[in-house]
């Protein structure tokens, strides 16, 4: 089976560029606004905003400068930004898959193990082995 996470987030659509803020869950996001003495500090996962560079949610993230922050919020108080983003900014979820399930990470192991038995067998020597995590790591 797969491993999947979802991911949330809320994206403002500014007038010079677009900010993302992570959350916890869309229900946290839902119970703050009906209840705003929910501290932001149990909705939002951590306190960085994200500019996107005009490309939408999806697009490159770094981290909002204080400029762009006052140009859009006029504040660059995160913790007054990330506020306005949640209360006025679009939510949205999305499923990440992680990179390997445990049936391609055996296989992984499974071809790394053939391997090193037959170049014992060929060479009368085992091989290092350095290379295994890294490969695995990688894939």
């Amino acid at each position: 089976m797969r491993g999947n996470a979802s991911q949330t987030k809320v994206h403002w659509k500014g007038k010079n560029d677009d900010f993302v803020v992570f959350v916890d869950s869309a229900k946290a996001v839902q119970d703050w606004k009906k209840d705003k003495s929910i501290p932001l500090a149990q909705v939002v996962s951590g306190w960085k905003v994200f500019v996107t560079h005009k490309q939408g949610a999806q697009g490159v993230m770094d981290a909002a400068s204080n400029g762009a922050l006052e140009d859009e919020f006029g504040t660059h108080r995160e913790e007054d930004v990330v506020q306005q983003i949640i209360e006025k900014g679009d939510l949205q979820e999305t499923e990440v898959r992680n990179k390997l399930d445990m049936d391609e990470l055996q296989c992984h192991f499974t071809d790394a193990v053939v391997f090193r038995n037959t170049v014992a067998t060929a060479t009368g020597t085992l091989p290092r082995a350095r290379w295994l995590p890294t490969k695995l790591l990688a894939s």
